[in-house]
């Protein structure tokens, strides 16, 4: 898709890193979230977490107008969770949801910066990156995390974004200012990608398992 998405309230769900995290967009900007926990991503939690949201919001699942959902890289189960419970709810509410890919969707924590490294924990010490070079995009990858920080560091004019507990991770052993942190909040991203037109034309997962 290339079109840009003007909705009222847009729901966007991130089940594929970690705890995952959800995400509640009004007129472009964040107006709730949950993220981190460990129920988030969980298929009997979700929807109840929803719901959570949506009321804290004084909104209800038919205020919706719009579903994002990260279709990964990320965990196998996470990802088939997140994208079963928004085709679940695009077809009870009948409204469009659209994927989007999470890392890059990072992007938009760089402000602008065309050479960028988006990475996300996969547990084991290691990581799944992708990297950016404007416009363009290498494949995914899984390397070591310490691989992927001496990349950063090999090349003064790349960004390395990363979710906040690998942020954690890295911040003990390396001090420089090229690694950001894009928080756990990563359904807000999935959200203004969705707005922006970097969505997808279809929900096909990303299991990286699968491909590497």
């Amino acid at each position: 898709m290339n079109h840009e998405h003007k909705k009222d309230l847009i729901l966007a769900i991130e089940t594929a890193v970690l705890g995952g995290s959800i995400s509640l967009l009004r007129d472009g900007a964040e107006i709730a979230s949950i993220s981190g926990g460990k129920d988030i991503s969980r298929s009997e939690d979700l929807l109840v977490n929803i719901a959570d949201l949506l009321k804290k919001s004084d909104a209800g699942p038919h205020d919706i107008e719009l579903i994002a959902v990260s279709t990964g890289p990320g965990s196998y189960t996470g990802i088939r969770v997140g994208i079963a419970t928004a085709l679940g709810l695009k077809n009870s509410l009948d409204i469009e949801c659209v994927g989007v890919e999470v890392l890059g969707s990072m992007r938009m924590a760089a402000n602008g910066d065309e050479q960028i490294i988006c990475a996300v924990p996969i547990g084991r010490d290691e990581v799944c990156w992708q990297f950016f070079n404007g416009s363009s995009a290498d494949a995914i990858r899984v390397e070591k995390q310490d691989e992927v920080v001496k990349r950063v560091l090999k090349h003064e004019n790349i960004k390395l974004i990363v979710h906040e507990k690998l942020f954690a991770s890295l911040l003990a052993d390396v001090a420089d200012p090229r690694i950001l942190n894009a928080g756990a909040d990563l359904a807000r991203y999935i959200g203004m990608s969705s707005i922006r037109g970097e969505a997808l034309s279809t929900l096909e997962p990303i299991y990286i398992r699968d491909n590497f």
